[in-house]
């Protein structure tokens, strides 16, 4: 009797087990990654404002928060953010007073594009991680 109520509770924590892998699975695999491919041209039409705008201000743009809010990119860059779809941006405040380096993230479900523009430079360096 005890070997049967034994192989009773084995068998229901397997099925417990089972339903509970198979939820988490459809629950993150359903979920597709970020493309990368829409943050990429968003994320150099950006940079190219920057550089435009710390050539013309003296510094780089950014927004009043950490999270660029997509009206205030179009107002003051002329980027729209949501050419990217599911990516938001956020710039790092300036480490400086001069304001020398630009650091900006582009992050998505599963995906994300790191870029540094250094002032002097004509090229941002770009990191992607994800999808």
């Amino acid at each position: 009797m005890d070997e049967r109520v034994a192989r009773q509770r084995r068998a229901t924590s397997f099925r417990v087990a089972t339903v509970a892998v198979v939820s988490l699975c459809l629950g993150a695999c359903a979920r597709k990654p970020a493309d990368l491919a829409k943050a990429r041209p968003v994320m150099e039409k950006f940079l190219q404002a920057e550089r435009e705008h710390r050539g013309s201000h003296g510094n780089f743009w950014r927004d009043h928060q950490a999270k660029v809010d997509r009206n205030e990119a179009m107002k003051n860059l002329g980027v729209d953010l949501a050419e990217a779809g599911d990516f938001e941006f956020t710039i790092e405040p300036r480490e400086d007073g001069s304001d020398t380096m630009l650091r900006i993230t582009a992050r998505g479900p599963g995906a994300s594009l790191s870029c540094v523009q250094k002032a002097q430079e004509s090229k941002a360096d770009c990191k992607e991680n994800g999808a």
